[in-house]
């Protein structure tokens, strides 16, 4: 049996924008976060496989199987 894991996510980052003259555009003020994380438990001699996407991977997540 193999095992795997990762984290996918995004990150927000503030770029420059067109406004008029005399206009200031709104900009983020925080870097936003978001994660999802997958598991995977791959069992090549019988054709198995089996994968999670969690939303967090804490002690409550892992317990879900």
């Amino acid at each position: 049996m193999a095992q795997d894991e990762g984290r996918l996510g995004r990150i927000s980052i503030p770029k420059r924008a067109w406004a008029p003259p005399g206009v200031r555009p709104r900009a983020l003020q925080q870097i936003i976060r978001q994660s999802s994380y997958v598991l995977a438990a791959v069992a090549p001699e019988q054709g198995l496989m089996t994968s999670l996407i969690l939303p967090s991977a804490d002690t409550v997540m892992m317990n879900l199987s």
